[in-house]
């Protein structure tokens, strides 16, 4: 978080982005060439009685969104990328000596490999490796084409830049800054309490992804070496990951993922039942259209969806998007808890439906989605409940994947 002067609460680079002129095209290449994950997709936005597209994205105000696609590629800032019906003409490419002209940077581990692999695919690779000088020296890069023109970069310095001998070396944190590149002032932000938290923002999504099973140990020295820490952040990154239900703790012994059994699966799906349509149900009036819009959306992707773990976090986003429009200290953190201490179990509930083909699930997100587009607080608690209510259902007939 920023400190002194600049925006307050200000953490980094959230997304990126950019319009092409054919989103299947733009898609292939993000996909299948840079090796992004697509993450949701939003619908067309017009404006055809005001300037509200003139006001809030500078274009002319009969100019249409036709869709709007978000990708995530490794750890970096997310691509927000869009398709527009302008109502004024296109102009041309931007060049990089343009106003406005601008080109995405993306490190790789080894440039002479990510070269070649690009020149494989037939990408337009601009010139050779250009080895960098001065504060840069011990970097290369190099600038490629996409598609549609717009210029991305390959930068590697895997023994870092010149610039480090005026810099401190920090812990390599989940932040996204290699520690080669972080400032004496960075290295005063970065506390043990903000090391902390993103060991554990790193842990949590990992465990909240599959990459442990239930039950399995977790190392601190491990965890420790592999974010370059002490292990005292370790330790206040697993006391955090505790209070959510992702770990147990176990005075002088050690910390292991949260393994609960059908017993307790079984109560913490009645809570849900009653504890998240309440929530739900007082979020509903304070949901914006924009937030529809999303929900809208996420829904879609979910329907379309053929990957179990893409579903799994479009679904999450989901529903928990939906119960975060106001701030409740008691009942969000309480639901939030039990979303995270039957995460694994709801893989594999997930796993079971996409093997029977069950759409039932897909019919609920629209219904609740409705709801909240017709303020309908009561048929959205209603809905949310039974959708809970079948996952529950569907668990206790499967006692296997309690193990």
């Amino acid at each position: 978080m920023s400190v002194g002067n600049g925006i307050p609460g200000l953490r980094g680079t959230d997304h990126i982005g950019f319009t092409v002129p054919d989103l299947d095209e733009a898609h292939a290449f993000l996909v299948d060439v840079l090796g992004c994950d697509e993450i949701y997709r939003l619908g067309a936005k017009r404006s055809s009685d005001d300037d509200w597209m003139l006001t809030h994205l500078g274009v002319h105000p009969r100019t249409v969104i036709s869709e709007i696609r978000f990708y995530r590629l490794g750890h970096g800032a997310n691509f927000e990328v869009f398709l527009y019906e302008p109502a004024d003409g296109q102009n041309p490419q931007p060049r990089n000596s343009d106003i406005g002209g601008f080109h995405i940077a993306l490190y790789v581990d080894d440039l002479d490999v990510a070269v070649e692999y690009l020149r494989s695919k037939g990408v337009d690779v601009m010139g050779n490796p250009t080895a960098s000088k001065q504060s840069a020296e011990g970097q290369r890069w190099i600038y490629f084409r996409s598609p549609w023109g717009l210029q991305f970069e390959l930068v590697s310095f895997p023994a870092g830049k010149g610039i480090r001998k005026k810099l401190v070396r920090t812990p390599a944190l989940a932040s996204g800054i290699p520690a080669t590149m972080r400032t004496e002032k960075d290295a005063r932000r970065m506390s043990h309490g903000a090391t902390g938290a993103a060991i554990a923002d790193s842990l949590r999504e990992r465990i909240l992804a599959g990459a442990y099973v239930p039950g399995e140990r977790l190392r601190p020295d491990e965890i420790a070496e592999e974010h370059g820490a002490s292990r005292l952040p370790v330790r206040e990154a697993l006391r955090t990951l505790e209070a959510e239900g992702l770990i147990d703790l176990v005075a002088n012994t050690g910390a292991w993922i949260s393994r609960i059994t059908m017993a307790e699966c079984e109560e913490m799906y009645q809570m849900r039942e009653r504890l998240e349509p309440l929530l739900l149900r007082m979020n509903v009036p304070h949901i914006t259209s924009a937030l529809g819009d999303d929900l809208e959306a996420l829904a879609r992707s979910m329907e379309q969806s053929t990957d179990v773990e893409r579903f799994l976090q479009l679904d999450r986003d989901f529903h928990l998007s939906s119960l975060k429009a106001i701030e409740t200290p008691v009942l969000g953190p309480t639901v939030m808890n039990l979303w995270n201490r039957t995460q694994h179990y709801r893989r594999a509930a997930t796993r079971l439906f996409y093997l029977e083909e069950d759409r039932s699930v897909h019919h609920d997100h629209h219904l609740i989605v409705n709801a909240i587009r017709n303020g309908d607080a009561d048929e959205a608690e209603q809905v949310l409940a039974r959708h809970i209510r079948r996952s529950r259902l569907e668990l206790s007939r499967h006692p296997e994947v309690f193990g």
